[in-house]
């Protein structure tokens, strides 16, 4: 935002086409404004970035819209009010915390609109903008110091691979019928039900015990034990094993991911065309651009305590143990007695990224991370190193995102 916003509803400064932040106005309306409430965000940003008096225009052409809900209806007038000069104090306490209930962070901003920048009110959050823009940059650096140094360890397994000094330690099955296939289709069919239970009992009673259900799955590895396949046989199946020893494995797995950074970006580019693809094709139809590609954890993050560490432990424990277990354990155990390692690995990756809940869009670059986390598990043998590159993966990710909307 400007350093001082100016005069409540008087007309911004003139821009150039090339200023950033007319760019950047014109960024965000185009991300918003699909949806009413997406519009009012829009709204906010633009008495920023533009002046209060064309923030108004825009809510003014925003309740005329067809699919304006009613129930936006106070939040425009408070919004009208603050953007016409009035100042919070023109609003009663109840319509400001019933404004930053429905708005968060915009509700903040918008509250402090016609304050300095050094007031407490104001300073507030464009504090948590500073952080979140500072974790976003933090983010990038960090991501192109690992993708650098990812390169080169690819370029030495490469390498070494050529030169047959990496030998595979994983040892398939015999070709033929296999229980791990049966045991992956109970995972599956336990993460359905334990979906529907959850939401059961959370309509029932509003609590929400999706974390605690969701360690049930890991019953589901046992079930071989179950059909009669010795210990020893089944750990070595689903690479529970120590390896060449935790310490090394684990160091391992780290290394293995960072080379395997370039398989990432090369998804992540994948995932990108596809989205664009996907939102060309709707715009052609005249459909709407639907919901944004994303993990729920997002909205779950945003509740803060004790829901924090929950997401923050299913994302770093639950879903390395549980899912490096029955995908890159039991399902592609199962695979590798048909086929060969990289194929075993594209369709498990596959399947992977399918079950996971951010959309179609999103499968080029699950499906990645799947291929490097099973190509460990070919590599080493047992699921230690693709645990902690799971591990590594997801906690960066949320720790991120838990920054970025603190």
């Amino acid at each position: 935002p400007p350093t001082s916003p100016g005069p409540p509803g008087t007309p911004g400064p003139s821009r150039s086409a090339a200023d950033p932040s007319e760019a950047l106005l014109l960024q965000y309306q185009g991300m918003f404004e699909e949806t009413p409430a997406g519009a009012l965000r829009a709204a906010i940003l633009t008495a920023e970035l533009e002046s209060g008096a064309a923030a108004v225009e825009r809510l003014d052409r925003l309740e005329a819209r067809d699919d304006f809900p009613d129930e936006l209806a106070p939040t425009v007038g408070a919004l009208r009010t603050l953007y016409r000069g009035a100042g919070p104090d023109a609003l009663t306490p109840d319509e400001r915390d019933a404004l930053r209930d429905e708005q968060g962070w915009f509700a903040d901003l918008a509250l402090g609109y016609a304050l300095d920048d050094d007031d407490p009110a104001r300073a507030g959050a464009l504090g948590a903008a500073r952080r979140t823009a500072f974790t976003f940059f933090g983010v990038l650096a960090l991501a192109g110091l690992g993708g650098v140094l990812g390169l080169a360890l690819a370029v030495m397994f490469a390498v070494q691979f050529a030169r047959r000094r990496i030998v595979a330690a994983y040892a398939p099955p015999e070709p033929g019928g296999s229980v791990y296939i049966e045991a992956f289709a109970v995972f599956l069919a336990g993460l359905l039900g334990v979906s529907l239970l959850a939401a059961a009992i959370n309509s029932a009673t509003g609590a929400d015990i999706t974390p605690v259900l969701l360690w049930l799955l890991l019953l589901a590895a046992f079930y071989p034990l179950a059909r009669g396949v010795p210990w020893a046989k089944h750990k070595h199946a689903i690479g529970w094993t120590r390896g060449k020893g935790v310490v090394r494995e684990s160091f391992a797995g780290v290394a293995a991911y960072l080379a395997g950074l370039p398989i990432v970006a090369l998804g992540l580019l994948g995932t990108l065309l596809l989205s664009a693809a996907i939102s060309w094709i709707r715009s052609q139809m005249g459909a709407d651009q639907g919901p944004p590609m994303q993990h729920p954890i997002i909205d779950r993050l945003g509740l803060g305590g004790w829901t924090i560490v929950s997401m923050f432990l299913l994302a770093t424990v639950w879903a390395p143990l549980v899912e490096e277990t029955m995908f890159r354990g039991a399902l592609y155990h199962h695979m590798r007695g048909r086929m060969g390692p990289l194929v075993s690995a594209v369709l498990v990756g596959f399947v992977f990224a399918a079950v996971h809940p951010q959309g179609i869009a999103a499968i080029p670059a699950l499906m990645s991370l799947a291929v490097v986390f099973a190509l460990m598990r070919e590599w080493r043998g047992s699921v230690i190193a693709p645990v902690v590159a799971h591990a590594l993966h997801n906690a960066t990710l949320v720790t991120a995102m838990v920054l970025a909307l603190g």
